[in-house]
């Protein structure tokens, strides 16, 4: 029975010639009445791929010869043991190895015959002839080849000898080309002659050319006309190549027509005039662009006439010129790079400027397309003009530079701690980096001389202006008391005459610093000139509205900023100082002190902007605290401002203001301590800040956004300055670490760190390259002395203006590394546990499979000797035991093979599926009729052998629950990201979709063994190979409508372990 091994009768050999088969080179194989293997030599087991005594006593024919011979080597054997066939001396067929390879042998036999002349076994003696029959089918195919192309050629082709004299002689083979072209049968051409197969007229010329090649070797080609069966001729190019074959002179002529070259000329000119037609008539200019010497120096060669209306140039003026000539800027390594993209893509996209007959840059997209024309290299330009959509871009871009300017300027405003030199510089270098100029500074009047306190310029200039001092026009205080500052800016371009302030100032710089243009930007401070700001640029044309509009802004917030830190000096210099500022001061200024709870008391003092500003009297406002102004007033806020007054002398806070009207207005709030006759006083100054607030809100929102993730998000997130200081830390670091805000305000990182010392964290930040970030674990300490595990990222950003630190992103995985842990150590006992089941499954398949060997050994023993002498019942009993047997053991091979799977590493290699299929389709449809169907299989990486088996037992299942019909089988691939799906699709008897998890499981049947026999462990075994491989198996099903097994393979796999 297949795949069943029974012990075999033995045949005794002469010692020395078992000796001799045992060590042969060849294949020497014994096999008895039942196709049984008595013996087998060492090349044998070789070839097979098997090892020692495994085979002895299987079935030769179902074991090792492809299913699709073996009925017809069955019935060969059958005959030779009932004495119907004497000569199988010699015999050729096929045989498979362990590993599915497929050997062609040639064997030599010899008959065993006992004393009565019986035939008792067969002698076989094999030669492995793979290679010889590969190498033979190859020489066919070749020669086959040679006669596919030879009459595939599209020219037609002649081969014929010379004559003595020298002249075309007999035509020995024509193509199937040469009689298509001509109408005339090989033989026909054959009888006709090289000489009189072209025009009477060309004949003697033909055969003058064949005298000439008696003098030389090599090609001749001439042109002719070859005449057709029906009396006509067509144009043709004749090559003529000479050599020697077998000692005789031979010519291979070829002929081409030129019929289709010639109507191609004539279509190729009307094809020009459509051309020249479209080039003429499109909307955008388009340009023939040609390479010079060495792709060098493009050269315009052609132009269209949109040239005139784009440019200003007529064709005539176009035509010729460089191309470094006429782009804006234009140097030879703008050549090189478009000969390169042209070259390498065969396209190009670029925009850039051209200049135009005036001068004036004209902004272009071009489009090259390449072409070769002659040898040379060229390419169509088609140039579209885009400025305007340049210019608008340009606007959108600078404005929202400009935006973010004026962003910037209000922080370091408000929050600028500096002397006011050093905060004007701060401004100014921020709006002159804004607007992109090259050079700013800050002007002011003293003496009557102007001077020039600040300067900032741009990286690579030196700063000039601290030297000069330039006297004061009287025009000055004639055009200020006329109201100048309604008109807060004046403008110079290209040295052109001065309206105002700046008319001594701005000749100065101009000749100095070589600018072209000058922006001066007057600073008021409650209508009173502070100073001026003046920018310049070195190009022409600089000053858009956008920046005008963008320089007023900067005078606003620089003049509110110097008027803020004007009036916070007045009030440290002392009481003078500080009633002249309250009695000016452009913001409200309130005065209270601390009633004997240490709560603040009615306010006892108010200046004219506080009236004003809220809408109270100042009798209703004398009578108020601070919590009747702040509309989210709270005492905890209010002992804490305390409390940092009582530290510090000076607090600040925004909150929300309470108008008359109801009005909620947002408010900055800086309240500074003061004392009189030893008694606390607190001097608060409040300012709208309704405009900032607007200004900032665009420039948070994303910020606000990002900072409630990272509050939210599980990771802790810490921003640390390179000190090592602590400047935030998100939500997360207090629940995992379980500090306060309070407790880490100020604190070095390593405080909350095992290992870390402030040297080393300095060493790290400062190690850390821009932009680069790094992954480490590390290990951190929390309130209570706690170890934590945190896998940390760290990134680098100091420069980063916002940022201005390094930040640290880190994941709490304490509980992920003590799993780990646990893993790891359930792993190893997993791997020990595994290993011993493992060693109890091959022991007890070998304790179990024995028994079974025995009893089936009997069994037929039983049958062999005295079959005589059994009834009809005993034998039907004695079946039934054989057949048990045989599906015990089937059992537990198909044990053996589900416990073997993913237990060891397997070799990965790459496997053709359409190959798989190839060689096990036959197998399936001996004695089925039916097609399985695939189309093109992809090439996946895996074991050979488990392909093999997951599509023996797919393919198996399909044909055992056929349906009445025919049998179809298709296999299929579709490719996914990662992973191939393969589908294996029947038109079989199909299940109910309940079933299509419960069949994949150990031992589950839908119908008995009678009715489609089997294990029940097919689809297990299919299921743990896909998953072993990383995929998924499923089932899509439906009775009466056949069944498709689906399964995923990874488009990239490594041996697995």
């Amino acid at each position: 029975m297949p795949g069943t091994a029974k012990s075999a009768p033995k045949i005794m050999l002469p010692e020395g010639l078992e000796r001799y088969i045992y060590e042969s080179s060849g294949i020497y194989l014994i096999l008895d009445e039942k196709s049984r293997i008595v013996f087998i030599n060492e090349e044998g087991k070789s070839i097979l791929g098997i090892r020692g005594e495994e085979c002895h006593g299987k079935n030769w024919i179902n074991n090792y010869i492809p299913r699709k011979e073996r009925k017809k080597l069955s019935a060969l054997f059958k005959s030779v043991f009932a004495g119907n066939l004497k000569n199988v001396r010699y015999f050729e067929n096929d045989i498979i190895s362990a590993d599915g390879k497929i050997h062609r042998i040639e064997w030599k036999n010899t008959l065993l015959k006992d004393e009565k002349g019986k035939v008792e076994g067969i002698i076989c003696y094999g030669t492995d002839v793979t290679i010889d029959r590969l190498a033979h089918k190859a020489l066919v195919e070749g020669e086959e080849r040679y006669r596919k192309l030879f009459n595939s050629i599209s020219d037609c082709i002649m081969i014929y000898s010379i004559n003595k004299s020298g002249f075309p002689g007999k035509i020995l083979e024509v193509n199937e080309t040469m009689c298509k072209k001509t109408g005339f049968s090989r033989d026909e051409i054959q009888k006709l002659g090289p000489a009189n197969a072209v025009h009477p007229q060309d004949r003697k010329y033909v055969k003058a050319i064949h005298k000439k090649m008696e003098y030389r070797q090599g090609r001749i080609s001439y042109k002719t006309k070859l005449m057709c069966r029906d009396g006509s001729y067509f144009p043709a190019l004749v090559s003529l190549s000479n050599f020697k074959f077998q000692k005789l002179e031979m010519v291979i002529a070829s002929a081409r027509d030129l019929s289709g070259e010639i109507k191609t000329r004539d279509q190729l000119e009307q094809s020009e005039g459509r051309y020249r037609l479209l080039f003429e008539s499109v909307g955008d200019l388009v340009a023939v662009v040609r390479a010079g010497a060495g792709g060098m120096n493009w050269q315009i060669a052609e132009v269209n006439g949109r040239v005139k209306e784009t440019l200003g140039y007529t064709k005539e003026q176009f035509v010729g010129l460089k191309l470094k000539d006429i782009v804006d800027g234009g140097k030879s390594e703008f050549n090189l790079k478009m000969l390169k993209e042209v070259i390498k893509s065969g396209k190009v996209k670029v925009e850039i400027g051209l200049k135009s007959i005036s001068g004036a840059v004209v902004i272009m997209e071009i489009r090259g397309y390449l072409v070769k024309s002659k040898g040379s290299l060229e390419f169509i330009a088609i140039c579209r003009d885009i400025t305007e959509r340049k210019k608008e871009e340009e606007l959108l871009n600078e404005q929202n530079r400009l935006n973010k300017g004026r962003a910037l300027m209000l922080e370091k405003s408000a929050f600028e701690t500096a002397g006011k030199n050093e905060m004007i510089e701060a401004l100014i270098k921020t709006a002159a980096e804004a607007m992109g100029c090259s050079r700013a500074f800050w002007s002011e009047i003293a003496g009557g001389v102007n001077h020039f306190p600040v300067e900032w310029a741009a990286p690579g200039l030196k700063k000039v202006m601290g030297r000069f001092k330039i006297p004061h026009h009287n025009e000055y205080d004639e055009k200020y008391t006329a109201g100048i500052y309604n008109a807060d800016i004046l403008l110079s371009r290209a040295g052109k005459g001065l309206k105002a302030i700046m008319k001594t100032v701005l000749p100065v710089i101009k000749k100095k610093l070589g600018i072209s243009e000058a922006m001066a930007v007057p600073c008021y401070i409650n209508q009173k000139l502070a100073g001026t700001m003046v920018f310049c640029s070195e190009k022409d044309n600089f000053w858009t509205p956008a920046k005008q509009g963008f320089a007023r802004d900067c005078a606003k917030i620089t003049g509110m900023a110097v008027q803020k830190m004007n009036l916070e000096k007045s009030i440290r210099a002392g009481e003078e100082n500080y009633r002249l500022l309250f009695e000016n001061a452009g913001d409200p200024i309130l005065v209270n002190k601390l009633e004997k709870g240490g709560t603040p008391s009615y306010f006892y003092e108010v200046n004219e902007t506080a009236i004003h500003e809220y809408g109270y009297t100042k009798e209703m406002m004398l009578k108020m605290k601070p919590r009747d102004l702040i509309a989210d007033y709270n005492d905890a806020h209010a002992l804490q401002i305390i409390k940092i007054l009582e530290t510090t002398g000076h607090a600040s806070f925004e909150t929300v203001a309470k108008h008359f009207s109801g009005r909620l207005s947002p408010v900055e709030v800086n309240v500074h301590q003061f004392n009189i006759n030893n008694e606390k006083r607190y001097l608060t100054t409040v300012r709208d800040i309704s405009e900032r607030k607007k200004m900032e809100k665009a420039l948070l929102e994303s910020e606000m956004y990002y900072k409630a993730l990272t509050e939210e998000s599980s990771d802790i997130i810490l921003v640390v300055g390179k000190d090592g200081i602590i400047k935030y830390a998100s939500q997360a670091f207090f629940k995992v670490l379980g500090y306060t805000r309070a407790e880490i305000e100020g604190q070095h990182i390593s405080r909350f760190s095992q290992g870390y010392q402030k040297g080393r964290f300095t060493d790290i930040a400062e190690g850390l390259a821009n932009g680069e970030i790094v992954n480490a674990e590390h290990r951190a300490k929390t309130k209570d002395n706690r170890l934590v595990i945190l896998d940390v990222t760290v990134k680098k950003m100091v420069d980063d203006p916002v940022v201005n630190g390094i930040v640290l992103n880190m994941r709490d995985i304490t509980e992920r590394k003590k799993q780990e842990d646990r893993m790891k150590k359930v792993i190893r006992e997993l791997e020990h546990t595994n290993a011993e089941l493992e060693q109890f499954a091959y022991v007890a398949s070998h304790d179990l499979k024995e028994p079974l060997r025995m009893i089936s050994n009997y069994l037929d023993l039983i049958q062999l000797r005295h079959k005589a002498e059994l009834s009809g019942e005993v034998i039907e009993f004695m079946d039934y035991a054989m057949g048990g047997t045989k599906r015990m053991f089937e059992l537990i091979q198909s044990l053996l093979t589900y416990s073997r799977i993913g237990r060891k590493k397997t070799e990965i290699a790459e496997v053709e599926l359409n190959k798989i299929i190839d060689e096990i389709k036959a197998d399936f449809f001996i004695n089925v009729t039916g097609r399985l169907e695939h189309g093109n299989l992809p090439v996946i990486k895996g074991n050979k052998i488990e392909i093999l088996q997951l599509f023996n037992n797919l393919i198996g299942n399909a044909v055992k629950f056929r349906s009445e019909k025919e049998v179809l089988i298709k296999v299929s691939a579709q490719s996914g990201e990662e992973d191939w799906t393969i589908t294996v699709e029947d038109n079989g008897i199909g299940m109910e979709r309940k079933y299509a998890e419960r069949v994949f499981g150990l031992f589950e049947r839908l119908h008995s063994d009678a009715e489609y026999p089997g294990t029940g462990i097919g689809l297990t075994i299919c299921k743990k190979i896909v998953e072993n491989w990383g995929g998924r198996i499923w089932i899509d099903s439906e009775p009466g409508k056949g069944t498709r097994v689906h399964f995923t393979i990874p488009q990239r796999r490594e041996a697995n372990d």
